[in-house]
């Protein structure tokens, strides 16, 4: 029986140091957790003087599309904004520089403001949360477009287009056996699927898809 409670002792002993130990790993696993990049600050917009112009990094500026200025964080970062107004958030994408003014930390897109209720006032103070750095999409690097409509005659394709062309600047046909309306290419499933957003407010449907269908 002695025997047998040294043996029950000694377990307990162990188990004891084991949950020590993971308390320990645990509580330094959290200082040292990396935590998402934060910023706060007031956001303002730009839109209709400025659509069709070249960003910073050389693409045609769409008003329309998830876009922001931002004066250092590198293009094609994804930055979840929150007005701390009315909590209300929108997830856009880098592609220029600014703004510059003093206390300002982004300029949203027209249609980003838009999401978080900020054109009428111009301005208000906003959160700002790095969601994603890299610049490849879950395809493995491969271009993603949202297939909108096939159509046997080049014709009908105009037509169609047409109707997207104020609101979307990278609608393009693509010509195979039949005549693909898309829109594209983006290089994130981020992107893509905030322009699917888009493309459902306007009561149309698509579909994201990899644009090696089309090197077949």
């Amino acid at each position: 029986m002695e025997q047998i409670g040294k043996k029950q002792k000694k377990y307990s002993t162990n188990y004891n140091k084991c949950i020590i130990l993971y308390l320990l790993l645990f509580i330094i696993s959290n200082l040292f957790y990396a935590q998402p990049e934060t910023y706060k600050g007031y956001a303002s917009w730009y839109g209709p003087n400025f659509n069709g112009q070249k960003t910073a990094n050389g693409e045609t500026y769409n008003m329309y599309d998830l876009t922001a200025a931002h004066k250092t964080l590198p293009f094609n970062t994804y930055i979840k904004v929150t007005n701390l107004e009315n909590n209300k958030t929108v997830v856009v994408r880098i592609n220029d520089r600014g703004p510059f003014i003093k206390n300002r930390i982004i300029d949203l897109s027209y249609q980003a403001a838009r999401e978080i209720d900020l054109i009428s006032k111009g301005t208000c103070k906003v959160k700002l949360e790095v969601v994603e750095k890299s610049k490849k999409n879950s395809q493995n690097g491969t271009e993603l477009f949202i297939y909108i409509a096939k159509f046997s005659h080049i014709n009908n394709a105009k037509k169609f287009k047409k109707k997207f062309e104020n609101k979307f600047k990278n609608i393009k046909i693509l010509k195979r056996k039949n005549y693909f309306v898309l829109l594209g290419p983006y290089s994130s499933m981020i992107e893509a699927n905030k322009t699917l957003k888009r493309l459902k407010y306007y009561k149309y449907e698509g579909k994201i898809i990899n644009g090696s269908c089309f090197n077949k």
